[in-house]
């Protein structure tokens, strides 16, 4: 899988949180509308298995965590060839959805954020630390 960083970045982080909240597999599956197996649930966070932007905004309910909050991390940690491979594969649609999380405004950085190089990204960092005071 080309975009294996994409989704391994994406499953640790879930995994994460699902840890933080004291949550076993079993717990995230049952809050899944329909439910979903755990081995399913599983390859997720190992990465292994891609998922759609449908399936992710469900992960994040049964999590009871912000999609905006996971998609800001995905994209600060992937490189932008890779999501934008992601994008060229999957249809248009989920590129939308992807960015109508957010106001035009925001769309707009987070679009110019995104074509970033991973790097110039960690080099702001510390800039936008600052900057929010977190």
């Amino acid at each position: 899988m080309k975009d294996e960083k994409y989704y391994k970045e994406l499953g640790d982080f879930m995994k994460s949180i699902r840890m933080e909240k004291r949550m076993s597999l079993n717990d995230v599956c049952e809050r899944f509308k329909p439910v979903i197996a755990k081995s399913t649930l599983k390859r997720y966070e190992d990465g292994i298995t891609r998922i759609s932007m449908e399936t992710l905004e469900k992960w994040c309910k049964a999590l009871r965590v912000n999609e905006k909050q996971v998609i800001n991390h995905v994209i600060y940690k992937v490189d932008t060839d890779e999501i934008a491979r992601i994008f060229e594969e999957e249809q248009i649609q989920t590129y939308d959805r992807f960015y109508s999380y957010y106001d035009e405004e925001e769309a707009r950085l987070m679009k110019l954020f995104a074509n970033l190089s991973v790097e110039q990204k960690r080099l702001l960092e510390p800039i936008m630390k600052s900057m929010t005071g977190k």
